[in-house]
């Protein structure tokens, strides 16, 4: 991904599942990669990576590479041997969200093809979580208030985040926080 001040980024993970079937997930690198943000350069990079500091070849040794949803990014499975591709789990809940609320639309030939049409509340929505996510980011005396309900409640600790308009996670986050 790109960075606010224009640095390109590659994030990286590995997953594992154990013989007790449970999911352990690893974060294994991130760089600075700002020579290209080519599918085969980030293929490369993320090969070396792994070979220089975890002694895994990802052409023999991976079977699965979970990337963004963008072309771009699904194209660095063409570079890598006999791994197959799949799609970002975050990022198709983020699709499947921003579709059913009617921020986004699948687009096909200037006809929309969303199925079940769209949550034409979702918009109204979100603009209501985003002011209460702001009203309680602005003041600690709001945040303290907050937290002593939950406590008071036996509710998780936490208040409402903002992650920002991008593309990626920009419902999400939200979503998951204020409930």
């Amino acid at each position: 991904w790109t960075t606010l001040v224009s640095d390109s980024a590659l994030g990286t993970s590995m997953r594992f599942i154990s013989k007790d079937f449970k999911i352990l997930q690893f974060a294994c690198a991130l760089f600075k990669s700002n020579e290209s943000h080519k599918s085969m350069d980030a293929a490369v990079n993320l090969k070396y990576i792994y070979k220089e500091r975890y002694s895994i070849d990802m052409d023999s040794d991976a079977n699965y590479l979970t990337s963004d949803t963008t072309a771009s990014a699904r194209a660095v499975s063409n570079f890598i041997d006999g791994i197959e591709q799949v799609d970002c789990e975050m990022h198709v809940v983020n699709l499947a969200l921003q579709y059913s609320m009617g921020l986004r639309e699948n687009m096909l030939n200037k006809q929309i093809v969303t199925a079940g049409g769209a949550f034409t509340e979702g918009l109204s929505v979100i603009k209501q979580l985003r002011l209460l996510a702001n009203y309680f980011k602005g003041s600690p005396k709001r945040k303290h208030s907050l937290e002593m309900i939950q406590q008071r409640l036996t509710l998780p600790k936490g208040i409402p985040a903002l992650d920002g308009f991008t593309r990626v996670a920009s419902c999400h986050k939200l979503l998951q926080t204020s409930i």
